[in-house]
């Protein structure tokens, strides 16, 4: 049979792991946040990109056409 201070004690370590198991499932949005806007610049990054190759691609072709 537990005491009083075996119930106490067994009830705080569980609060106390409770506690920490909440802290682990929070999420901070502004990571989150950031995390989408370096996405949406790197995929901007990527689109100048390829455009640039298309439209360098297409100028090199009426250049060699054109000679």
């Amino acid at each position: 049979m537990l005491n009083r201070n075996q119930v106490m004690q067994n009830s705080e370590l569980s609060t106390s792991q409770d506690k920490k198991f909440y802290k682990k499932n929070r999420v901070n949005i502004n990571i989150l946040l950031n995390r989408v806007r370096a996405d949406k610049k790197k995929e901007k990054f990527e689109t100048f990109v390829i455009i640039s190759l298309v439209s360098l691609s297409v100028l090199a072709t009426g250049l060699i056409v054109s000679l």
